[in-house]
């Protein structure tokens, strides 16, 4: 194992195993436990020369199905040295070396492939392991660790090429790895600031199709106070990255949680070597969990206050925006159930505000409103899952036989708000499917059920685009028109309210009045 999995896998404190003694080989073999779940082979020799065990060279080696091609990596090794108190240290070279290569077969029989490198190196740098055979810890520290990474595509994709420098400052960690008939890892990890460099460089035709142009872009982020913890298990007897859902009935499972206080970055883009315009963002404390188990796939997501720049040569003039925050939940089966299963979607984008440079474009005459924007809604969906959305042969299959993966039974949405320029937009719907009548709606399971709306200042609104020339005279009669087919006049000036009726056979009622 070398730098490059510490990296990756890295960090954290989940309890300690009982107080016991580990040799270099039970380190080695608890090492290479992750790549044997995964179905990899692996080439070493590792040599014994006293009180170590040294490994010059490391290669590991993943299938993919049905022989559609490989990863290969490579490392310029580790050494394991015993430390004479039951602890063992995690060795590497100055600068430790990594290089990945991914091939895809062709249907022609050529390989094209995706070609990575990876050095590190670090200063104060200490890995120690400890605990006992099959259950062993791993204290990471250090002053400072520097990874660079290239990747080149290949030709048939554009050959572009992405080279980035990657820096973390005061770095501590543990993770411990658990053998049994399921591979168990948790682990913490902190490190004050990171900064990471990056260019990319890629090219393309103009619209001649022969002339090309060389885009570069040099952008540097800048993170600090980030945290991340992990708990995971793999099965034992071998993972099939082509069929996950199988894996997760075995016990696959992933939960990741990641915060950091705050992000900064920057990017230059050039064309052709001339520079052509500059973004930028700054982003206030992030949180993020991630969790992936037999149960489906749940994701969570916030941050506050973003704040965002460009601009360029392209560009009349600068585009600046702001949001004071966001929220987010998605959370969906994977697997086929023989019950209905639920799937959450949910979203808060609060106080969106536009620079001075897009309202000026957009509505110079100051004929809309500034206030700040918003959106959210809150849905729950119903739905049946009739194979296993990871089992990559069933869905090769699905698709041939022109059946579907999962169908539709009912929606609810809740507390939807829209509210922009003046206007407030909100309502809920309570939506059945009926999936024996694919006719009515060609194509659609037929809709059941009611959707109310309000609409707040919705009249207004249609005044202020006429008056900034957004919206043409004609064409916001036409929208009146439709407003009083599905609305009509509710509590207070200057508000719609809609009750949208979906009913057996196609029928759909506004407010009690047929309209299809």
């Amino acid at each position: 194992m070398t730098r490059f999995f510490v990296a990756v896998a890295a960090a954290g404190l989940a309890g300690l195993p009982a107080a016991a003694d580990v040799s270099a080989e039970d380190v080695w073999a608890n090492m290479m436990a992750p790549y044997e779940a995964l179905n990899a082979e692996v080439a070493a020799e590792p040599v014994r020369e006293g009180d170590r065990l040294i490994v010059e060279e490391l290669g590991i080696r993943f299938s993919f199905a049905e022989g559609r091609g490989r990863l290969l990596l490579t490392t310029n090794g580790v050494t394991l040295e015993e430390n004479g108190d039951g602890t063992v240290s995690v060795l590497y070279p100055d600068v430790s070396e990594a290089i990945a290569r991914m091939e895809f077969l062709q249907e022609d029989g050529s390989v094209e492939a995706l070609d990575g490198t990876l050095s590190q190196e670090g200063t104060g740098l200490t890995l120690t392991a400890s605990g006992a055979p099959g259950d062993v810890s791993y204290d990471l520290v250090f002053d400072e660790l520097v990874q660079d990474v290239r990747i080149t595509f290949p030709e048939e994709l554009g050959g572009a090429t992405i080279d980035a420098d990657i820096a973390m400052a005061g770095g501590t960690g543990t993770y411990r790895l658990t053998e049994g008939e399921l591979l168990g890892l948790t682990a913490e990890f902190d490190y004050p600031e990171m900064t990471i460099s990056q260019v990319s460089e890629g090219q393309s035709p103009v619209v001649d199709g022969e002339s090309l142009v060389t885009t570069t872009q040099d952008s540097v982020q800048r993170i600090t106070g980030v945290r991340t913890t992990i708990e995971a298990a793999l099965p034992a007897r071998g993972l099939s990255i082509a069929n996950l859902s199988e894996g997760l009935r075995d016990g696959l499972r992933l939960a990741l949680t990641s915060s950091s206080e705050s992000t900064r970055a920057e990017t230059n883009i050039t064309v052709n070597g001339e520079a052509i315009g500059t973004q930028s963002y700054e982003l206030g404390a992030q949180a993020f969990d991630l969790r992936f188990d037999e149960a489906g796939l749940v994701l969570d997501g916030a941050f506050d206050g973003l704040d965002f720049a460009m601009t360029g040569k392209m560009l009349p003039v600068p585009m600046m925006f702001g949001l004071a925050g966001m929220e987010g939940r998605l959370a969906a089966p994977v697997n086929r159930t023989d019950e209905t299963s639920v799937a959450e979607l949910a979203l808060t984008l609060d106080g969106l505000e536009l620079g001075e440079g897009i309202w000026a474009t957009l509505d110079p005459g100051g004929a809309l409103p500034r206030e700040p924007a918003a959106l959210a809604f809150d849905a729950t969906v119903a739905l049946d899952v009739l194979v296993d959305l990871l089992d990559i042969e069933a869905l090769v299959a699905l698709e041939q036989s022109g059946d579907v993966p999962v169908r539709l039974q009912g929606l609810d949405l809740r507390n939807l708000l829209v509210k922009a320029a003046g206007a407030r937009l909100t309502g809920d719907a309570d939506v059945a499917f009926d999936n024996d009548d694919w006719v009515t709606f060609d194509g659609f399971p037929a809709p059941e059920g009611v959707v109310n709306l309000v609409l707040e200042g919705g009249n207004a609104l249609l005044d202020r685009l006429v008056d900034a020339r957004l919206l043409p005279e004609d064409q916001a009669g036409g929208v009146r028109m439709m407003m009083g087919l599905f609305a009509v006049k509710g509590e207070g000036e200057d508000t719609l309210t809609s009750t949208i009726e979906m009913k057996p056979g196609g029928v759909i009622e506004a407010n009690g009045q047929r309209v299809r």
